[in-house]
Parts: structure tokens; C-alpha cells; sequence
């Protein structure tokens, strides 16, 4: 059963495809520099593991390991276990480049450690940095991937990084490693930073550092308000420069024109300095991620840019909101600060010594989330040095999401895959917030509505084994009806989410759905997933819909491990392979966000046909069979054919499309469907999401539309893979089923929006096995 697992894990997509597959890079955090543990985890003797998914710029890891040091007891053998989860090996690449120089500093002299701390903070907060700075950080970067490419030790004695996650960040130091191309040199993105300010572009120069240290804690420390000297030189000529005792030391003759520019301000100072920066200086290469922007679609334009319209002042203000400035003895300066900070983190390094171990897991979230249950993240890892992963803690005291279930489901996945990973002999918590769509939301109780299709707080904790801490109450009760001119912020601050339930126990009887209303919500979810509410894509809101199919599955798993009998479930699969719902009572979304009403809303009895849909989820269930822990007693032999396609009839597909997207897509915030369809198939003054929605009367628009339905006419793909570089989608399917398509002939496949409902890209014809390649079984994937 693992290895079956884990075959579904490697093999079979999560989300619905998208067309830009390579995902954007965020350089430069906005978290607060708030530690991921409480005050009370950190003072006791207890050893600490900490799930920390989006890492980022590590900008909490390292407030952590601060206050780690400074709170635990002296004479403590207290371990700190942190496992950093994110998509992006260039964000590890950063954080292990700061954690490198981080180490160097402990064998520094003092001079020479200053410099390596004000080096940080240029890779940490500057767009552009010296050259002295730039020389210390590629000697870092040089030493590193020496480090990385000796497999046979663990890096720096606390990172255990896996031979392809070695790989994969090795990648992206070499690149950085590269003379700048003229897109990236310093006089480059200094006329980027100009170009994006003046655009207005949602960057974080444009909110000022000390409104958000009014709205969030204290003040902005010392020199780093946005009228001091400081931020006032930075916005005049996009930089910021170093004390000035480290100007006179490595650079006298920028000292000389930039203080005839501050006196003067004469274009002809002004001109003076900007070519000596634009000369001597050195781009922050660490801030880019080259293999996005080779793909980014719209590289060469402005919105195509890489991000660098941020302020260094925003930066501080929010690494000192919770840390008070006081404890690191920093002199006024906003880098004056950065590096006084990273000075700290360095000691506090040096004082955890050998009991701090930090894993390194590039990758996605809800995918790792799942391997760390079942025990496959680390299967067949082997130790390094001195870190053995089979001795790695799979259940942890903090699991911190940052915004990622934005982007991948929002609760429904974060209770699924999270929750079962918190510890249950001691308190432990699970922390997200919301970023991409904030001002969407009227309370938390309709952003709960919307992914988990339950509008009441008390099933919502019986069935997902959660609940809010006591401080999220108090803050959800305090933001309840705040708005600003954007919208409401009732979402406006992170929640903590604890376990309330062990996962392996049953619910209470009483706590438990009847027949009726538990098929009802299944029904609901099916509905969501197949059919989410069209979405015109200058909506603001910002819902996405990227789950396929594959979520149903883990939801039933879900279900079944509550103690619902497993003969309710089995039937409610029985019933969608049969591509019909009898009398159900749900329906898909009728609005654009679904609010607690609209969640608990019974329609009327009626059947709905899943036709189009049933191809593919009767090719999910067979693959699932093993590990959904439902028996699926119907599936028995009727006419000689089960209803269910055995693993040797389950084949991998490849559709080859010969022409580009269509028109302005929106690649990476879009997702997609492959719809094999009839020729025959128009859908002429409707979108294709009325031709499949099964409440949808028959109109002369749609004539024949619930035999098209029944039939089907079309099948709809929703767990598939593109691949940008070739134009080829890749899925399982019964063969059965596209032997009968390519037979009948008249068929034809095509890419789907489901946000709009619209082509993409098509039509590749399916009359033959040409541009459709039948590829290896189920029964042959290892």
C-alpha cells in the first residue's frame, strides 16, 4: 500500500494544469519577523519541531532561533528541528547563502565581521550592493556549491539537504554566479525600480513603513522612518549606501560625490554619482529567479519584470515589529539595523550549536504535507554525515503555511493534509493568513463556506479534528466588520488552527451527518470540483479553483477515517462512476464566492448527470482503490465487464497541440482543463460550463443538452499535465475509452479555461492515434 502511494504521489497531478509551469519567485518577504514558536515552547526543556511551509527569506526561522537562545534554560540539551518547505530551490539558494556567511562570521575578526553582516544585508534587502559586499557574498557562494557538491557531508553541520535538492540549488548559485546580462546590470535595475514606482506597481516602497508599524506594533527603529536621511537618499537615487566609516574604509571616492550630492543636488553631482554606482556597483543577482523569467509570459514588458520596487525601510520595520531594536545594539540606519540583526542571528547560531538541524525540502506543499504522513518524504534517504532522516520527527509543534492555501485550496487542503501532523501529546499549532484575495471575504465564517462547504463552526471542528486557539478567537472577534476602502479585513490576520481530536479516533455518534446530509455536502464538493462558478478574470475577488478531481478522493479517505460507515461512501462513489446522482439535493456553485447559506442550501431532489466527468473519475477510483480504504463491493463483473478499468487498461496519454495559447491567458493564474469533445459539440451563446451543468434546462442554445450529457458527448480531464516547452498534456484514462473515441471518430481535444469557460488552445483531432499517443500502463508505472 505505500508503494502504491507513493506511485499516486509521483505519478498522478494534485491541481489542474496549468500553462506556465514554472512558479514565480518572491525574493523579498512581507512577513512580520514574528518566531514560529510560542514564548512557553521556547522556555521549556521540551525538544521543538517546526513544519515551516513557504519559507521564504527565513525571516521567521531566524527571529526564532533569537529568541530560541536568549528564552531556553542555560543548561538545556533542548533540540530545535525546523523542516523549510518551498516550491522554489532559488529560495534556498538565498537562505543557505545567508546561513553560509552567517557561519563564516563565528571565526571572523570584528572588522571583518561587520563587513560580512552589512554583506547580508545587501543579499537580504538591497536591490544592488558594493563591490566589496558582492566579493564576499561570491566567495560565499563559491564555497557553498563546494559544499553542497560533497554529498558525503551534511552543509555547514545543520543542513540536511538531499542529493536532488543538492541539484536543483547548485543550479541556481552557478547562475548567479554569471556576469549579469545587460537586462541585469546595476544601472538596469535601478531604471526597473524607477520604471515600477512610477507605475504604481503593488510593491512595498509604496507602503510606507511608518503606517504599518502605527497599524501593526511599535514604531519604525531609529532612522528608518521614511522621512529620515535614509529612506529620503534611497527614493531620490535607488540605493542604499553603507555607514559611513565602511565608505571611507573600502570606497573614499563615494563618499566625496555622494556628500556633493546631498549638499549641491546639481544634475551634474547627481550625474557624477549615478555613474560611479552604475560602474562600480554590483546587482543583487539573488533576487532573481533566470528560469522563471525565461518563461515568464511577459518577459520584456514591464509587468514582466522581476520585482524590485521594494523599500529597504519596509524591510526593517517589519523584522524589528515584535523584536524590539534594543536588544541587537544597532546604531541608527536602516542597514545599520539589517546588518546588526543578522550580527545576533549569527551569535544565537553559535549558542544552539550542534542542537539545531534544519531540513531542506524543495518542493510543494500539500505534496509534502502528504509524504510526511505516510512516511515517503524521506524514503530512501540516506544520512548524511551526522543527520540520519529516518530519525527526522514527521509530527511537529508549529506548522506555519505563511499565505500558500491561497494558491492551493485554502482550508479544505490545510485540514486535510495539515492538521494530521500536529502532535497530539502536547499542544501544537497550525498558522496561515490570507494575502492574494484579502478584501474578498465578509467574515471568516464565509471564507470557511467557500472551500469547505459547511456553514456551521461546529461541524467544521468535529470533522476536520479543529478548532481556533483562544487568541485567534480573540483577534477574529476583534476584526469582525473592520473594513477599509479596499474591502473588508475581516482576514486581515494570520489564525492559529490546534487539534482538538487524536486522527486516528472516530467521531462521537452525535456528532455525525445523517445519510442525507453527509451525500448532500459529497454530492457539493464533487459539484465545486467539476464545475467551479465561472469567474470573468478582471474579477477582483480572486477565488481560485485549482483542485481536479484528485481532491474528492482525499476528502472520502478523509471521511472514512471519521468512522461514517463505509457502505455511505462506497455508494456515493458507485452512484458518480455510474456518471449519475439520483435525487441529490446539491447543485455546483451559484455564486462567486459560497457563503454560509449558500453552503447549507438544500436544492430541490433532483438527478444530475456527471457524465462528462465519470471517464476520468472511474479511472481515479481504480488507481485510488488500494489506498481510499472504502471496499467498493459493486465493482464486481457485469456482463463480463467490471465498471471500474483494471490497472493493465489504465494507460498514460499524450496529447500533442500544434499551435500556442490563445489570446491573453493569464498562464500562471489560470487553470485548465483538456475536454475531448465531438465536432458536432458548439456551444454558441454559452459557455461550456451551461453545456455541462446538468440544472441547466435545454434551450435552442443548448438543444439535446442532457442527452449530450448522459451520452456523453464530451469528456472533461481535470488531472493532467502540461508541458509548456512541448505543447503536450499528459493523463490516465481507461483505454477502453479513447479506443472508443479514436473508432468513432469526430472527436477532437481541446484545452479549457475554467475560470471563463473558454478554448485556449485547439482543436488536435482524435481520429487516429497520431497527435494522441497511447503510452504505458498503470500495472507498468513504477
Amino acid at each position: 500500500m505505500l508503494m502504491t502511494r507513493k506511485k499516486i504521489l509521483d505519478s498522478v497531478p494534485r491541481y489542474r494544469a496549468v500553462l506556465q509551469d514554472e512558479p514565480e519567485y518572491f525574493s523579498v518577504g512581507h512577513d512580520i519577523g514574528i518566531p514560529f514558536l510560542m514564548t512557553d515552547q521556547l522556555k521549556n526543556d521540551k525538544d521543538v519541531a517546526v513544519l515551516a511551509c513557504g519559507i521564504g527569506d527565513a525571516r521567521l526561522l531566524y527571529a526564532t532561533i533569537v529568541l530560541g537562545a536568549m528564552l531556553a534554560p542555560k543548561s538545556t540539551s533542548k533540540k530545535y528541528h525546523f523542516t523549510l518547505v518551498d516550491l522554489k530551490p532559488a529560495v534556498f539558494a538565498r537562505d543557505l547563502l545567508v546561513f553560509h556567511m552567517l557561519v563564516a562570521m563565528r571565526s571572523q575578526d570584528d572588522e571583518k565581521r561587520e563587513e560580512t553582516s552589512w554583506a547580508i544585508a545587501y543579499v537580504f534587502a538591497g536591490q544592488v550592493m558594493p563591490p566589496w559586499a558582492s566579493e564576499t557574498v561570491h566567495e560565499s557562494m563559491l564555497a557553498l556549491i563546494t559544499a553542497l557538491e560533497d554529498v558525503s557531508n551534511n552543509v555547514m553541520d545543520m543542513f540536511y539537504v538531499s542529493e536532488p535538492a543538492r541539484e536543483k540549488i547548485i543550479h541556481v548559485l552557478k547562475q548567479w554566479r554569471e556576469p549579469p546580462e545587460e537586462t541585469y546590470t546595476v544601472a538596469a535595475i535601478r531604471r526597473m525600480m524607477v520604471e515600477q514606482s512610477d507605475a504604481n506597481d503593488e510593491a512595498y516602497a509604496e507602503v510606507d513603513g511608518d503606517d504599518m508599524a502605527e497599524a501593526l506594533g511599535p514604531k519604525s527603529p531609529p532612522g528608518c522612518r521614511s522621512t529620515d536621511s535614509d529612506a529620503r537618499l534611497f527614493n531620490d537615487i535607488h540605493v542604499a549606501l553603507p555607514s559611513l566609516h565602511l565608505l571611507e574604509r573600502h570606497e573614499p571616492h563615494l563618499l566625496l560625490v555622494s556628500e556633493a550630492y546631498r549638499e549641491s543636488r546639481s544634475p551634474s553631482d547627481r550625474k557624477a554619482l549615478d555613474d560611479y554606482i552604475d560602474s562600480t556597483w554590483k546587482p543583487n543577482l539573488t533576487v532573481v529567479d533566470f528560469d522563471f523569467e525565461r518563461k515568464c509570459e511577459d518577459h520584456g514588458t514591464l509587468s514582466g519584470q522581476p520585482f524590485f520596487n521594494w523599500s529597504p525601510c519596509t524591510v526593517v520595520s517589519s523584522l524589528f515589529m515584535i523584536l524590539p531594536h534594543q536588544m541587537f545594539l544597532s546604531k541608527p540606519g536602516v542597514f545599520e539595523h539589517i546588518s546588526a540583526f543578522f550580527r545576533k542571528v549569527s551569535s544565537c547560531l553559535t549558542h544552539l550549536g550542534d542542537r539545531i538541524v534544519i531540513e531542506v525540502v524543495p518542493g510543494e506543499m500539500n505534496d509534502v504535507l502528504e509524504r510526511l504522513r505516510y512516511g515517503l518524504l524521506r524514503f530512501g534517504q540516506k544520512t548524511i554525515g551526522n543527520l540520519d532522516p529516518s530519525k527526522f520527527p514527521n509530527r511537529f509543534d508549529k506548522i506555519d503555511m505563511s499565505n500558500i492555501p491561497d494558491y492551493v485550496g485554502g482550508p479544505f487542503t490545510t485540514f486535510i493534509h495539515g492538521i494530521p501532523l500536529l502532535r497530539e501529546e502536547r499542544r501544537s499549532l497550525l498558522r496561515s493568513y490570507v494575502l492574494r484575495n484579502l478584501y474578498t471575504w465578509e467574515s471568516h465564517d464565509q471564507f470557511l463556506a467557500e472551500y469547505l462547504v459547511l456553514g456551521n463552526r461546529n461541524v467544521i471542528h468535529s470533522h476536520f479534528r479543529t478548532a481556533l486557539t483562544q487568541n485567534s478567537l480573540r483577534l477574529e472577534s476583534m476584526n469582525a466588520g473592520q473594513t477599509t476602502s479596499s474591502g473588508s479585513t475581516a482576514m486581515g490576520v494570520a489564525f492559529e488552527w490546534e487539534r482538538t481530536a487524536p486522527t486516528s479516533s472516530y467521531m462521537p455518534l452525535q456528532e455525525r451527518m445523517p445519510r442525507s446530509r453527509l451525500e448532500r455536502w459529497l454530492h457539493s464538493h464533487f459539484l465545486k470540483l467539476c464545475l467551479p462558478y465561472p469567474r470573468d478574470r478582471s474579477s477582483k475577488l480572486g477565488v481560485n479553483a485549482p483542485l481536479n478531481l484528485t481532491s474528492f478522493l482525499h476528502l472520502i479517505t478523509h471521511v472514512a477515517s471519521l468512522g461514517y460507515p463505509r457502505d455511505w461512501l462506497s455508494h456515493i462513489l458507485h452512484e458518480l462512476c455510474t456518471g449519475m446522482l439520483i435525487q441529490t439535493q446539491a447543485a455546483p456553485p451559484i455564486d462567486e464566492v459560497t457563503c454560509e447559506n449558500l453552503a447549507e442550501n438544500r436544492f430541490e431532489p433532483a438527478d444530475f448527470s456527471v457524465g462528462p466527468f465519470a471517464a476520468e473519475f472511474r479511472t481515479l477510483v481504480a488507481i485510488w482503490e488500494p489506498v481510499l480504504g472504502v471496499p467498493l463491493a459493486w465493482n464486481t463483473p457485469v456482463a463480463g465487464k467490471k465498471l471500474l478499468p483494471e490497472s493493465k487498461m489504465i494507460r498514460k496519454f499524450t496529447i500533442r497541440f500544434p499551435k500556442k495559447p490563445i489570446g491573453d491567458t493569464g498562464l500562471m493564474s489560470v487553470c485548465f482543463s483538456l475536454v475531448m469533445k465531438k465536432k458536432s459539440l458548439e456551444t454558441p451563446g454559452c459557455s461550456l460550463n451551461d453545456l455541462l451543468d446538468d440544472r441547466v434546462d435545454e434551450c435552442p442554445e443548448l438543444p439535446d443538452a442532457k442527452r449530450v450529457r448522459r451520452e456523453p458527448h464530451v469528456h472533461m480531464i481535470s488531472a493532467c499535465k502540461f508541458t509548456p516547452e512541448t505543447l503536450e498534456v499528459e493523463f490516465w484514462l481507461d483505454e477502453r475509452e479513447v479506443d472508443c473515441v479514436v473508432a468513432e471518430t469526430g472527436w477532437e481535444a481541446w484545452i479549457w479555461r475554467t475560470d471563463e469557460w473558454e478554448s485556449v488552445m485547439g482543436p488536435v483531432s482524435l481520429d487516429s492515434y497520431g497527435d494522441l499517443v497511447k503510452g504505458e500502463a498503470w500495472s507498468e508505472t513504477t
